[in-house]
This record gives structure tokens, C-alpha cells and sequence, in this order.
């Protein structure tokens, strides 16, 4: 079977579904379908205007979609029912909930040349929660049935509070288990104790492990703004602790790289060994001018697929002068990191200046978001759509 990483078949025709409809079989020959269900969307809570999210809430991120893939052989004009589940996007910018899970796709026709049905189910909402000691579990990973092979999603992160006053935490989402993880990749944990404690985030899962975990257990520890990374193709992203943790506010620019191998050429849908090091430039602050955080990618989206984002973190003294937070999307089957944004104002109102990534393409979780309660006009994302993909192989 070839999976990431290891393409093992030689692909003579592929096709990506993206949408529901019914597929008909341009011509004879053996078929390897791939088929993911979609993503959850991470949790979304409010925070005070000038309290870095203040009032002790867990906004975990979703879980990814359920993986199955079945190799059969079809003839010419057999067609195949294709239901392409939605990412789960519930959202709005007066609530305070829980995110919802992503839809079911299936492939099926139980009177082809050789019979198959795929059942892919979409991953959990992440849960949100407030209040002192209490944390938030991450989304489910969606499972599949049907397939030669089926791998459960990896799971939305987890947050854990120790004692009272620690701030907002928001977590990364699932991936997608393409590659058939003994452990599926989960967004990254975030544990904290103490009080003044100010936010963590961590990052999405990448298809090649888990986004970076945080946790620490001094107590009254003041770090600032901590984000973690997001996993990569090949590799979870580092764990972390007060000793190791990236610090939002002091550090204005941050750039940092996870290890990924060179991107081949001519490589088919399924075959993300070479997804690069996403080059994040992380640029916070706050004061008169313009206060941006944005993670920009080094490459396209193409060839980031099965890397997770990082987490975000912004504020701004004063917004109105222009400040946004605005987060690409991860690669294809990635997990989003988790989210927060701070404002002591009313800030720049224009549309989308405030937005979080969407889960993957093919499933991938969306992250976890504390917004504070000035932010105006806040895009909610949702997490990544299932898909299916028909790969001639003979």
C-alpha cells in the first residue's frame, strides 16, 4: 500500500474528489481509494478586553476524520456513490461553545466488478470549558470501516489546570492518520498550575506526529504568551516546558523551522514525504502603528501538505491603528493550531482581520480560539472538509 511517504505503486491516474457526487469508472483496471472523513472544529471562547482571555477558559481544538483505503478492481461504467463529509463550523461571534464534529464520507457501490463501501467518520468538537481547575479534552479522532486498511483521526488537544488562575488555553487539532500511527497525531497538550499564568497555545498535528505539547509545574510561573509548534510530515513537534517555551510577547520576531525533507517532483496526492519546513515568522507587539501577528508560509500550501500550523498569539495596545491576526490554513490532513487574540480596545473592524486557520484538506482538525470580547467582525473557521481520492494502479 502506498502511503505518505512511501509510494510503493506507480499511480497512472488519479482522481480528488472534493464534493458529493457519483463517480463513474472511465475505464478498466485495479483502483486504490483513499477516503477521509471530515474534521471537527475547535471550541471558541471570549475573553475579557484586556485580560489576555482572561477568566480561566479551555478552548480545545477538534479531531481529524476517520482513514480508509481499499484497492479493488472495477470496470468501465461501474459507478460509486461519493459522500464528501463537511468540516464541523458552528460558530458565531456572540458564542461561548463547544466545536461541532466534522461529517461522514463514504465511497460505495455494492454491485460493481468488486464490491467496496468506505465509511469515514468526521472527528469530535473540541470542548470548551471555564472556570478554575477545569480543563477541556480535545476532539475525538473520527474511525472508518471498510477499507484494506482504517486508522481512527488523531485526536484535538487536551488542557489540564492544576489550581486556580491560570489564564486562557487554547489547543491545536487533530490530523489525519495517513500513515497509520500506532498513536493517531493529536494536536499538542497544554498543562499549567499556579496563578498569573498568562495563555499557552499549542499547534496542529501533523500527519507525521503530534503538535508540541507545553506543561510546567511551577507554580505562580509568568511566561507571557507561550505558543508551541505545529507537527510535521515526518516528525511531531517538540515538548516543551517554562524552560523551553517560545514567549509571544517578549520575542517580536520569531523564526523557527520543523525538519522536513526536499519537495520531489511529480508526486502523487497521496505521497507528502516531502512536505517543507513551513518558515513561520511570528511578529507580535503592541503600541501605536500597525501590531501584526501572521504566520506566513515560505511555500505554497501544496507543498506543506501534512504539516500542522503553530499556535497564534497577538494584542495591541492600540488595535485601531490596524492590528490583525490573520493565520494561513495547514497543509492538506494537518491539524490548526490554536488561537488567541487580545485587544484593549475596540480595534480595526474591518472584515477578516481576525482569523484562525481551518483543519487540512481531507479532515484535518481545527484549532481552539479565545478571543477577546472588543475584537469586532472575527472570521470562525471550521475544521478541514473530508475527501476522496481514486488512484488507477493497474
Amino acid at each position: 500500500m502506498a502511503v505518505l511517504g512511501q509510494k510503493s505503486q506507480s499511480v497512472i491516474a488519479e482522481y480528488v474528489l472534493t464534493t458529493s457526487q457519483t463517480w463513474t469508472a472511465p475505464k478498466s483496471g485495479t483502483i486504490k481509494v483513499t477516503c477521509t472523513g471530515a474534521g471537527g472544529n475547535g471550541a471558541y471562547g471570549q475573553g475579557n478586553a484586556n485580560a489576555y482571555g482572561s477568566g480561566s477558559k479551555s478552548s480545545a481544538g477538534g479531531g481529524a476524520g476517520g482513514f480508509a483505503q481499499k484497492t479493488v478492481v472495477v470496470t468501465a461504467g461501474d459507478t460509486y456513490t461519493v459522500v464528501i463529509g463537511a468540516g464541523g463550523d458552528n460558530h458565531t461571534n456572540t458564542d461561548q461553545e463547544s466545536g461541532e464534529a466534522g461529517g461522514e464520507s463514504t465511497f460505495d457501490n455494492a454491485t460493481a466488478t468488486e464490491a467496496i463501501a468506505l465509511d469515514s467518520n468526521g472527528g469530535g468538537g473540541g470542548v470548551f470549558n471555564t472556570g478554575d481547575n477545569n480543563g477541556a479534552a480535545g476532539g475525538g479522532g473520527g474511525t472508518a470501516s471498510g477499507g484494506d486498511v482504517n486508522y481512527t483521526g488523531g485526536a484535538g488537544g487536551t488542557t489540564s489546570r492544576a489550581t486556580a488562575g491560570v489564564k486562557s488555553m487554547v489547543t491545536g487539532g487533530g490530523a489525519v492518520n495517513v500513515l497509520g500511527l500506532a498513536t493517531p497525531p493529536r494536536g499538542g497538550n497544554l498543562s499549567a498550575r499556579g496563578t498569573n499564568v498568562s495563555p499557552y497555545q499549542s499547534g496542529g498535528g501533523g500527519v507525521g506526529g503530534n503538535g508540541g505539547d507545553f506543561a510546567t509545574n511551577t507554580a505562580n510561573l509568568n511566561t507571557q504568551a507561550v505558543i508551541t509548534q505545529g507537527g510535521s510530515s515526518i516528525a511531531a513537534a517538540p515538548v516543551l516546558d517554562e524552560n523551553g517555551a517560545f514567549n509571544a510577547e517578549t520575542s517580536t520576531r520569531l523564526l523557527g523551522t520543523v525538519p522536513y525533507a526536499p519537495v520531489p517532483t511529480n508526486r502523487d496526492q497521496l505521497d507528502l514525504s516531502g512536505s517543507v519546513a513551513d518558515q513561520y515568522l511570528f511578529s507580535a507587539g503592541s503600541g501605536s502603528g500597525e501590531s501584526i501577528l501572521s504566520i506566513l508560509e515560505a511555500t505554497d500550501q501544496a507543498n506543506r501538505a501534512g504539516c500542522g500550523t503553530w499556535a497564534g498569539y497577538g494584542s495591541t495596545v492600540s488595535a485601531s491603528n490596524g492590528a490583525r491576526i490573520q493565520m494561513l490554513n495547514p497543509g492538506a490532513f494537518a491539524g490548526a493550531g490554536g488561537m488567541q487574540w487580545v485587544s484593549e480596545n475596540s480595534g480595526n473592524t474591518s472584515a477578516g482581520n481576525w482569523r484562525t486557520p481551518n483543519g487540512g484538506l481531507g479532515g484535518g482538525g481545527g484549532g481552539g480560539a479565545t478571543i477577546a470580547a472588543t475584537v469586532n467582525n472575527y472570521v470562525f473557521t471550521k475544521g478541514g472538509n473530508g475527501i476522496v481520492i481514486i488512484q488507477y494502479i493497474g
